[in-house]
């Protein structure tokens, strides 16, 4: 419905509850404007509605399959990388809960430097064993695939020794950025140590101290840094991607820079609205180990690589100067 009101020669149109000024020039257009205007709102709608996680997950999702990159040597280094956490994954599933808290990273034990009784075969060693941990199958799915996609133009710009330190740095960055966010929302840690026999009996909670003693494990917040490299190195290669939409898979080819981008404002968005401590997802490590990625990339590139990325960078001035 359309209500019309005002002196002439302008008139304010309310239109599905926005009021619209329109001038009488505008009016043999109003029809298709508001029919436009209905169409904008649609999608800034599903945008908010996205941004505020009220959308299902899969429309929301976009899964890179492959990149029409090559390489000049095989990414020896990125497939060593993704049988070791397979490998892990396999060798872990047995165990059960108890090998997460064994292996995984604990914060309230790195950030106090004791041990929890009963709990750890290791100690600050469990930052290292942590990022090749996951949590289930689609964990681990999820992760290995971007690292596939993304990691072995990056091993080659590096060079296997290169980037090998280069990853695990960037899971280091990612793991004090999670525990950055834990100390704001958490508050210090207790001085309680918690047996481990007794963490794994206590039920959920919502008491944020709880986040102190739960376990971090994935290789996210280190693929988060190599996904950082490739958005510097290669922004306009061209990523597939599947997109399910309700219950059609469709794919699509994107530019590197709008994939990469898109994932890092999710993450973003995400840890400012929560620090990934309802939802179990370490927001906070996949944005440390992105910022840790761009941080480091220059000194761990082979000498050609940087020269490359340098003629890159000044040929778009030129561009831009034109």
């Amino acid at each position: 419905m359309l209500l019309l009101c005002g002196p002439l020669p302008r008139l304010h149109v309310y239109h599905g509850g926005t009021l619209i000024k329109v001038h009488l020039s505008d009016m043999p257009h109003l029809e298709a404007y508001l029919r436009e205007a209905q169409v904008l709102q649609r999608r800034a709608g599903f945008l908010a509605q996205w941004f505020t996680n009220t959308e299902p997950a899969q429309v929301r999702a976009m899964i890179p399959y492959a990149d029409d990159n090559p390489t000049s040597r095989p990414p020896v280094m990125t497939r060593a990388l993704v049988v070791i956490n397979i490998a892990v994954f396999l060798f872990m599933l047995p165990l059960g809960q108890r090998a997460v808290f064994e292996f995984g990273m604990i914060p309230w034990e790195l950030f106090t430097g004791r041990r929890l009784p009963d709990s750890q075969l290791l100690g600050w060693q469990a930052i290292f064993t942590s990022m090749f941990m996951h949590g289930g199958f689609l964990h681990l799915a999820g992760n290995m695939l971007f690292l596939w996609v993304f990691g072995d133009n990056v091993e080659d710009a590096m060079g296997r020794g290169r980037y090998l330190i280069f990853y695990l740095l960037c899971g280091l960055a990612a793991a004090g950025s999670q525990l950055a966010a834990i100390l704001v929302k958490a508050g210090p840690p207790p001085d309680a140590a918690i047996p481990l026999s007794t963490l794994l009996m206590l039920p959920p909670t919502p008491d944020p101290t709880r986040m102190w003693y739960v376990p971090m494990v994935g290789a996210s917040g280190a693929i988060s840094g190599v996904m950082a490299a490739y958005y510097v190195l290669y922004p306009h290669a061209r990523v597939r991607l599947l997109v399910p939409i309700f219950f059609i898979l469709t794919t699509i080819v994107v530019p590197a820079a709008f994939v990469i981008g898109y994932w890092f404002i999710i993450q973003v968005v995400a840890g400012l609205a929560d620090p990934g401590f309802g939802g179990g997802v370490a927001w906070w490590a996949h944005i440390g180990g992105f910022i840790g990625g761009l941080a480091l990339l220059q000194p761990f590139l082979s000498r050609q690589a940087r020269e490359q990325l340098r003629l890159r960078r000044r040929w778009r001035k030129i561009q831009r100067g034109f």
